[in-house]
């Protein structure tokens, strides 16, 4: 740590001056990215907007294949919230939370307040991944209302408009 002159070895100053610089800008780097003024200054997660209505096919193992329709009301950087109908059950409504990376779609969704029916129990989430020709794929888990079992389903979302 000394020299034969009893000077602090500059190596040593060096490699304490490098990792406060290191402790600095990671603290600076998490505070930024929280308040997303990273992701305001270099635009992420606006590549694509994905507000609109989106065409939702999935297949379940138990009750086969489904149809739903999602409309993404709200896209603020990452996140994003809407609802969801079912071309089976029009008095039911479900509301969605979510955020996009830019690559994978995540989203919670659940009872909406102003559904017709609103006694009904279905909670759950889809995690989907974009593909090159613009819709998502993924799968959704959830438990069924009529059997009370977790399932998981296969989905395909593309955009209608």
């Amino acid at each position: 740590m000394y020299d034969s002159y009893g000077n602090v070895d500059p190596t040593v100053v060096a490699a304490i001056i490098g990792a406060s610089g290191v402790v600095v800008a990671a603290v600076v780097g998490a505070l930024l990215g929280r308040s997303g003024f990273i992701d305001k200054l270099f635009g992420v997660g606006r590549s694509l907007r994905l507000l609109g209505q989106w065409d939702s096919r999935w297949h379940s193992n138990r009750t086969g294949d489904h149809r739903e329709m999602l409309f993404i009301s709200r896209q603020r950087g990452a996140r994003l919230s809407g609802y969801i109908t079912h071309e089976n059950e029009p008095d039911k409504k479900w509301n969605f939370d979510g955020n996009f990376s830019g690559q994978y779609l995540q989203m919670m969704y659940y009872p909406a307040p102003d559904s017709k029916n609103r006694l009904f129990q279905d909670y759950g989430c889809y995690f989907l991944k974009l593909q090159p020709n613009g819709e998502f794929e993924g799968f959704s888990v959830g438990v069924d209302m009529d059997s009370g079992l977790i399932e998981s389903d296969h989905h395909g979302i593309r955009q209608v408009r």
